[in-house]
């Protein structure tokens, strides 16, 4: 039996079953088609030597895989390749095989790629191979998925079954700023500080992340300027900058915050801040120095009134007819 089931050719396998105890009466024609049946089965090329005349070799096919997995994939990810695998099919049989189709059963999250089936309607020559690429696409999160490709071909079996599985996850690129406050040194009322610039960076991870920037809502702080008002996309390790300026309008501590809206992680809440201080004017002694007049509000400082004393009797002396008390 062991030679029937190893037999390299018809007339190999008729010559093994010279007793008929082991085999039946059997036509040439019949020990042809045991003969490809053997080859099928035990996934050797079929046997082209035949008994009595010429016979057709038969096809076989040899599948890279039975199964797929994609694992787990970001429902995000914008790089295909990550997303995309490939099952090669090889002609393991003497004939010519014939892919009738490789329908996927569902084809909605897997897809076939787009020009990567080298097998529907080709004649693959023995030895020779084709391959069909399928892309995942999740549309949800956390449920694992499945779905089958379908190869028809002239070979025997005439079907075979690739399954794949996937599951979506979400992987938001993570952004990050360079510090999440950003202080302005104390400014007088009405003056302007020097420009206060925070960097926000996308520091990691294979994808991109959208960034919208709101105004600031704050009187004290001018209009933001920088790259991330019209970058729209920050790509993977790419930064962007925000700056403002510090006006105060009043003297005291001010803060203006912003949040960006992004499909990546949120960076938290940037914080614009500022200490406004007060306009020196000349009843405040702004000289640092000498005396003060007064004002309503304090009385007049002595120096001054010895002063204008002073004044007072010397102008008395020089009028004519003036007398000065002795």
């Amino acid at each position: 039996m062991s030679k029937i089931w190893n037999g390299v050719s018809a007339q190999a396998i008729k010559n093994a079953c010279g007793v008929k105890m082991v085999c039946p009466s059997m036509t040439d024609s019949q020990y042809n088609d045991l003969a490809m049946y053997i080859a099928t089965a035990r996934g050797n090329a079929a046997l082209a030597t035949c008994i009595g005349g010429s016979c057709n070799p038969l096809p076989a096919v040899t599948l890279s895989a039975t199964t797929l997995a994609f694992g787990s994939v970001d429902v995000a990810r914008q790089n295909a390749a990550s997303r995309t695998k490939t099952i090669t099919v090889t002609n393991s049989g003497q004939g010519t095989l014939n892919v009738t189709s490789a329908n996927l059963t569902s084809g909605t999250q897997f897809t076939k790629v787009a020009g990567a089936d080298t097998c529907t309607g080709v004649a693959v020559a023995p030895a020779a191979t084709c391959s069909v690429g399928v892309l995942f696409t999740p549309t949800g999160l956390g449920t694992p998925v499945q779905d089958t490709l379908t190869l028809t071909t002239n070979a025997t079996p005439t079907t075979n079954v690739v399954t794949m599985s996937g599951q979506g996850t979400n992987v938001l690129a993570p952004l990050s700023w360079s510090s999440t406050t950003v202080a302005a040194s104390n400014t007088t009322v009405g003056s302007t500080s020097a420009a206060l610039t925070a960097t926000l960076t996308n520091v990691g991870g294979p994808d991109s992340a959208s960034v919208v920037v709101p105004s600031l809502a704050s009187a004290d702080f001018t209009a933001l300027t920088g790259t991330c008002l019209t970058v729209g996309t920050l790509a993977a390790n790419a930064s962007c900058t925000l700056s403002t300026t510090f006006q105060p309008t009043t003297a005291g501590a001010k803060t203006a915050t912003l949040d960006i809206t992004t499909t990546g992680q949120v960076p938290g809440t940037l914080t614009f801040s500022g200490t406004g201080l007060a306009q020196a004017t000349a009843g405040n002694n702004a000289g640092g120095g000498g005396c003060t007049l007064g004002g309503a509000d304090r009385p007049m400082d002595p120096l001054w009134v010895l002063m204008l004393g002073g004044a007072a009797f010397v102008l008395r002396r020089r009028l004519p007819g003036a007398k000065v008390a002795r």
